[in-house]
């Protein structure tokens, strides 16, 4: 039996793609219908929806303009682990109550800096790190386990003071404990769930599984890193339990998406 376990918050804004006559290019407006402006906001377009009012867009030959503002904006193709695109991601500034009106039309894009990047690091114990321009965090895998007095189960910040990516750099020069003026990691995430990890919970017990033992790499930037964790068969009360994580982050965003799909077996 398969049970999903997944908490999500949404706060959607409207998406509207307009017919228009022209072959080489498209319209998208993107409406904020709350009270609060979206800052730095990453709003997924189904692919679908682009290629019914652009069938003749190239992937590798098209930028993204802000109508109003006549400049382009960064743009990534979202493609979830398969070959075929799902989405078109755009990063956009809506005030409360306001729209944007964007251009999609032939043409090289500009390059635009990588705001999110993620990768799995053999060379630090099988760490899994990823990041944006805000913050940074790494999950720890099976080659951890080897080593008693560093094993950690939850998930570990690294704070940021600059918006390059620094996971890279941080473990090149294995000082990431020290703040040489771009931030550091200064949690100690121990035998806790750290920032933001999840685990079942039973009669007051939480139950641990242990650091996981594959990993996929999804999406990898610039505007959205998502990939999936795999963990063993751990015992759960009566039970047991395999799990798959699927993470991913925005940039702009301080916080993850993360699914768990659980897989329950009797014991």
């Amino acid at each position: 039996m398969k049970k999903h376990l997944f908490f999500l918050l949404i706060l959607s804004l409207n998406v509207l793609i307009p017919s228009v006559s022209q072959a080489q290019k498209a319209t998208i407006s993107i409406s904020n219908p709350f009270a609060g402006e979206r800052k730095e906001e990453v709003v997924a377009i189904a692919w679908k929806d682009v290629l019914a009012k652009y069938p003749s867009i190239d992937t590798a030959n098209f930028k993204v303009i802000n109508v109003a503002t006549k400049k382009e904006i960064p743009w990534q193709l979202e493609y979830k682990g398969g070959k075929a695109v799902q989405n078109l991601l755009v990063q956009v500034d809506i005030a409360a109550k306001g729209s944007v009106k964007l251009l999609l039309q032939k043409g090289k894009s500009a390059n635009f800096p990588t705001k999110t990047y993620g990768r799995y690091v053999p060379e630090r114990k099988e760490d899994f790190a990823w990041e944006n321009d805000k913050i940074a965090f790494r999950m720890y895998g099976k080659e951890l386990e080897q080593t008693p007095k560093e094993m950690a189960y939850g998930i570990d910040v690294w704070v940021k003071r600059t918006d390059k990516m620094v996971i890279n750099e941080r473990y090149k020069r294995g000082k990431y404990h020290e703040d040489i003026g771009d931030g550091l990691d200064y949690y100690h995430v121990g035998f806790t769930l750290g920032a933001g990890n999840m685990m079942p919970y039973i009669n007051d017990s939480i139950y641990y599984s242990r650091n996981y033992v594959e990993h996929k790499m999804l999406d990898n930037g610039p505007l959205r890193t998502t990939f999936q964790l795999f963990y063993h068969e751990w015992e759960v009360g009566e039970n047991k339990l395999s799990a798959v994580k699927t993470i991913s982050l925005d940039a702009g965003s301080q916080l993850n998406s993360i699914r768990v799909d659980y897989t329950t077996s009797s014991s």
